[in-house]
């Protein structure tokens, strides 16, 4: 009945819009073919299992919303739809798409992401016109050279899927700005991706990587580089010509040292090294002048450089977990910093325990008040700090010998 009166409406209308989103529907009858003006239909967020072939007589339709139902097939016919410039198929249960799909030509937007697709089609490179295309939250395990064939496509996401391997010819994708990859399971990144001279995001985090390849040097505009979650031993060469990265993100890898060339990135304004095992600083790592985030706790340091201090603009500064003796006081020029975490240092006497208890604001007076003091000062201030832990330290094994 509902149908029927919304079919009549609708008719009687000419309308060329028909949201019926989250309406709780179940079906979608045959008869909407008859609805020959539409040009946008909104069926999303409902309980359809399934849409009638008939859809694909709505030759004016521009835009088909079908996200968040249930899903589990498309009708080959939606391929006759030669006008459509957005599909949204994506939270549904489908675990393939008709080839068809590569025939609508003027498609802008393609939304296929949070499904159980373990392939797709090559006739989807046809799609010459599309800009965005959603893969990612599919069980995808490889995906199409033809894909490459996307001449005009700025986003792709991939991730989220069980890919072991994507094909170089993604290297063709030149107006490419996104590229999303992370959550798999890759062991290699073809070179060609050096080749995407307007990427501005790559996102590799997560994923089996032992190395990158140097090409990828060559994105001049990238903009975003996250590499964290993977196992990397060395920091790959010819990042330092990424001149225009804000954020560089190499968390949780195996990394014993930074290059000090990274100190030539003077647009970085997040740089994270969080859990790895490097044993030192470089001291060139004070040129990047924009810096805002600095991350290098849960690693192997014993010295900080006092360099660190020309960064003006830092924010946050982590520096746990290490075994660091003492912070430079030159540190307490920074005069934006919101957050400095030094704890679980065990070695630590300058700044005191109590300090760093206290947190920021107390470890920045007491770096502070050793600037004040001078080279004299700063000296006494340390070595009072080391005289306080030897006591305690005596103190605490006169204590373990009487308990004897």
């Amino acid at each position: 009945m509902m149908w029927r009166w919304i079919m009549k409406a609708a008719g009687r209308a000419k309308a060329t819009k028909l949201n019926l989103a989250g309406k709780g529907l179940t079906s979608v009858p045959d008869g909407i073919a008859k609805l020959t003006n539409i040009t946008i239909l909104c069926l999303e967020d409902n309980r359809l299992f399934s849409i009638p072939a008939g859809l694909g007589k709505l030759k004016r339709l521009q835009q088909l919303y079908l996200d968040n139902n249930r899903l589990t097939s498309v009708p080959k016919e939606l391929g006759r739809l030669s006008r459509l410039k957005i599909l949204t198929l994506d939270d549904n249960q489908l675990t393939s798409v008709p080839a068809e799909l590569g025939k609508l030509t003027h498609l802008k937007q393609l939304f296929l992401d949070s499904n159980q697709l373990t392939d797709v089609p090559g006739e989807l490179g046809n799609l010459t016109n599309l800009k965005e295309l959603w893969l990612d939250n599919n069980h995808l395990k490889s995906v199409t050279g033809e894909l490459g064939w996307l001449s005009n496509l700025e986003q792709l996401y991939l991730h989220n899927n069980r890919l072991a391997t994507i094909p170089a010819e993604l290297g063709h994708l030149v107006h490419l700005r996104e590229l999303w990859l992370d959550n798999n399971n890759l062991t290699h990144i073809p070179p060609e991706l050096g080749k995407l001279k307007n990427l501005e995001q790559l996102y590799l985090h997560n994923n089996r990587l032992t190395r990158i390849p140097e090409e990828l040097g060559q994105l001049s505009n990238l903009r975003i580089l996250t590499l964290c979650d993977n196992q990397l031993s060395c920091v790959p060469s010819g990042l330092e010509e990424l001149r225009n990265l804000q954020k560089l993100d190499l968390d949780n890898n195996d990394l014993t040292r930074i290059p000090a060339e990274l100190g030539k990135l003077k647009n970085l304004e997040q740089l994270y090294f969080h859990n790895n095992r490097l044993a030192g600083i470089p001291a060139e790592l004070g040129q990047l002048s924009n810096l805002q985030i600095l991350t290098l706790d849960d690693n192997q340091l014993t010295h900080v450089p006092a360099e660190l201090s020309q960064l003006k603009d830092l924010r946050r500064l982590h520096l746990d977990n290490n075994h660091l003796a003492h912070i430079p006081m030159e540190l307490g020029r920074l005069t934006q910093l919101e957050l400095l975490s030094v704890y679980g240092n065990d070695d630590l006497t300058s700044p005191p325990p109590e300090a760093v208890k206290q947190g920021t604001e107390a470890i920045l007076s007491h770096l502070r008040n050793g600037l004040r003091r001078g080279p004299e000062g700063r000296a006494a201030i340390i070595g009072i700090s080391s005289i306080r832990r030897s006591r305690e330290n005596k103190a605490m094994f006169i204590r373990r010998a009487e308990r004897i």
